[in-house]
């Protein structure tokens, strides 16, 4: 229910929605990564293993959140490295990514409502585009939000000129544009209509704060619970140590770099000889995604993985959403 009488226009509530997407992936991460590092340093306490260095404890806070095989090979290395008094590595590196698989997933879904947000955005926000779409981005920029009707029909069309956009480049599946709809509108709804002054009745338990609050001011899990979830976890599926075959010694020591160019813009990829190693591609990626929300207007990216016998380099100069897509294809034909 409105209280008073305001309004904003639709370029005011595209910098407001770029801003608070922004900071709630920002803050989101920073709760993930706090309580990650206090059940890591918990679990390592159970085993006995005490004072660890900060240092060591946010390396494996890293390697957990990333997951998959690159994250337990990781934490593999990163216990091994640091001494630890524990038998089974394997072990250890599986429960600690079951441990804290609960505030990585709230992680993710963190990234994916505020990506189709910034998505969005970019579309918008798009300087290259074709002038007949730029007057069309003027009238949603320029237009008049004073209701909650009206507020709705602008996220609908812009939401029309972002799947127009998509569709026509090829960038997005039917099916993701689906699930940046749902978010869009949740999330449009949910920061715009106070700004406005009337009251958002939408789902509390879609939003990030909502599903996040639990980590505002967390307490480490205790012996108990840290038993109790290795226990339900136990039939999950288990990460191994691969014993990596090398074609030679001298891929594993040996960098080559291949240049792309991406109509004026530079993009290059440094990896081992004998190949990219398959298990950097998806954390490579994950990085883009995060750096170009961070920092979507940021003039090069890049991202430096590296396991114990591998390096993956990518250095891409003005990065665009449309690049993912690219250099995915790139890295994996690079396998």
């Amino acid at each position: 229910m409105r209280t008073n009488s305001a309004s904003l226009m639709g370029g005011d509530a595209i910098s407001l929605l770029e801003k608070e997407s922004s900071e709630d992936l920002k803050n989101a991460r920073q709760l993930v990564e706090e309580a990650a590092r206090l059940d890591i340093q918990a679990f390592l306490g159970s085993l006995g293993i005490k004072n660890v260095p900060s240092t060591v404890i946010n390396s494996l806070s890293s390697a957990a959140i990333a997951g998959g095989q690159w994250g337990f090979n990781n934490l593999v290395t990163r216990m091994k490295a640091a001494q630890f008094d524990i038998q089974d590595l394997d072990q250890a590196a599986n429960q600690l990514l079951s441990l804290i698989s609960s505030h990585v997933t709230i992680l993710n879904y963190a990234r994916f409502r505020t990506g189709s947000v910034q998505s969005i955005i970019n579309k918008i926000k798009n300087k290259s585009m074709p002038s007949a779409d730029r007057k069309q981005v003027e009238q949603l920029l320029g237009t008049q939000i004073t209701s909650e009707k009206s507020l709705y029909e602008w996220a609908k069309n812009v939401e029309l000129f972002f799947e127009q956009e998509a569709a026509s480049q090829g960038q997005v599946s039917t099916r993701s544009i689906s699930s940046y709809s749902k978010h869009w509108n949740s999330y449009v709804s949910e920061k715009i209509l106070p700004i406005i002054n009337i009251k958002w009745n939408g789902k509390k338990e879609d939003t990030i704060y909502e599903r996040t609050k639990y980590l505002i001011k967390y307490s480490s899990l205790t012996d108990g619970q840290i038993k109790k979830i290795l226990a339900e976890n136990n039939k999950q599926a288990k990460f191994k140590t691969k014993m990596k075959v090398s074609r030679s010694n001298l891929g594993k020591s040996k960098l080559v770099t291949s240049h792309h160019d991406l109509g004026g813009r530079e993009m290059k990829i440094t990896h081992n000889a004998n190949g990219v190693d398959k298990d950097l591609i998806a954390p490579a990626l994950n990085s883009m995604k995060g750096q170009m929300i961070m920092n979507p207007k940021q003039t090069k990216l890049s991202i430096n993985m590296s396991s114990e016998d591998s390096t993956l380099i990518i250095e891409l100069e003005m990065p665009k959403k449309a690049d993912f897509d690219n250099l995915k294809v790139l890295l994996e034909s690079l396998v």
